[in-house]
């Protein structure tokens, strides 16, 4: 597990870092070019992109670039990277649309996927869930980049992690808990040369993560992009045990009013529950367990518990929404009872 490392404060501004100011270094590091307001940035080898052009970098305003940059593990040179995006922001307003202009204007010929951009706003536990039931299934070397982050503008850090195949850029707020419980390395995002020199206090997204993750796409390392650490944070446990009870909460409402709990198949020792069962939400008792929605017996109106397709456990009604019928909704407590 990862461990506490000193935390650094940042405004994101700027040459903020004294590693990367060209006074500091007095261009005796290799990895700095000073260059004057009229010069052109490198163009980097292969697949690297130039970060000193587009919209957050004016002309003259930037002086360094970083030279030596590394490919992300596992990832055939030549191929276009896939970024993912996962977001709370829905698609009615300009911000999932200005965080893929970001990254195309880095990194063409990116392939951008949506994940998802209905995630219920503010609900870190919601993005988390869905994320951990989508990453994996794409090739290695995919950058996955999450933004459900109530704490943009404040004291909460921006990272990176890796896995062994995978790369992760946005807030810590334990987005990313489920889908990577033990990353092999982590970063906290720092201020560079990739990043513009003003930052929103309210869009992280457009001026953080979506240049982080272009810069990764081209083939930066992260440590270029950050200094390591030693602890990411975590999500409170989805479920515990008490007894003959497990106390969990509701995690996630899907689109067709599915309400998936905390759950996990791995706590109960078969997926068949105890005749006697019974699933406490609100004033609700559910003891009606179901292989398939569609498995008799079928009575209108009434709810019933299934494993999902990542083996939660789920509240459910045939061919109806359970959240709208029960008043459902994430955070609820729920209680498994075992005789």
């Amino acid at each position: 597990m990862l461990k506490a490392s000193p935390k650094k404060s940042s405004d994101f501004g700027g040459c903020a870092d004294d590693r990367r100011c060209p006074e500091a270094s007095a261009g005796t590091d290799d990895k700095f070019e000073v260059c004057g307001p009229a010069a052109k940035p490198p163009i980097f080898p292969n697949r690297y992109r130039s970060y000193g052009a587009g919209p957050f970098f004016a002309s003259g305003s930037i002086k360094i670039w970083l030279l030596r940059s590394r490919s992300p593990a596992k990832v055939s040179q030549g191929k276009p990277l896939i970024i993912t995006l996962l977001t709370d922001f829905g698609t009615g307003d300009y911000y999932v649309a200005a965080m893929k202009g970001v990254i195309l204007s880095r990194s063409p010929g990116t392939h951008l996927v949506d994940i998802s951009h209905g995630i219920e706003p503010q609900v870190v536990l919601s993005g988390a869930y869905v994320l951990l039931g989508a990453y994996n299934w794409f090739p290695p070397g995919t950058i996955h980049v999450g933004v459900v982050d109530p704490g943009v503008g404040s004291s909460r850090r921006a990272i990176i992690l890796r896995t062994q195949d995978y790369f992760f850029v946005g807030p810590d707020n334990g987005l990313f808990s489920l889908a990577v419980p033990n990353p092999v390395e982590a970063f906290e995002i720092r201020p560079s040369v990739y990043l513009p020199q003003k930052i929103s206090k309210t869009f992280h997204g457009r001026d953080i993560f979506a240049p982080v993750a272009a810069a990764l796409s081209s083939g930066v390392n992260p440590g270029e992009l950050g200094s390591p650490v030693r602890e990411v944070k975590e999500l409170p446990a989805l479920a515990e045990i008490a007894g003959k009870e497990i106390h969990s909460r509701i995690i996630h409402i899907d689109r067709f009013g599915n309400a998936v709990t905390g759950i996990r198949l791995d706590l109960l020792n078969s997926e068949i529950l105890p005749g006697s069962f019974q699933l406490g939400v609100g004033d609700h008792r559910i003891q009606l367990q179901k292989r398939f929605y569609a498995d008799p017996p079928i009575e209108a109106g009434r709810s019933f518990v299934i494993w999902g397709s990542l083996n939660f456990l789920e509240i459910s009604i045939t061919n109806g929404s359970a959240a709208k019928a029960l008043g459902l909704f994430c955070g609820q407590e729920v209680t498994l009872s075992r005789p």
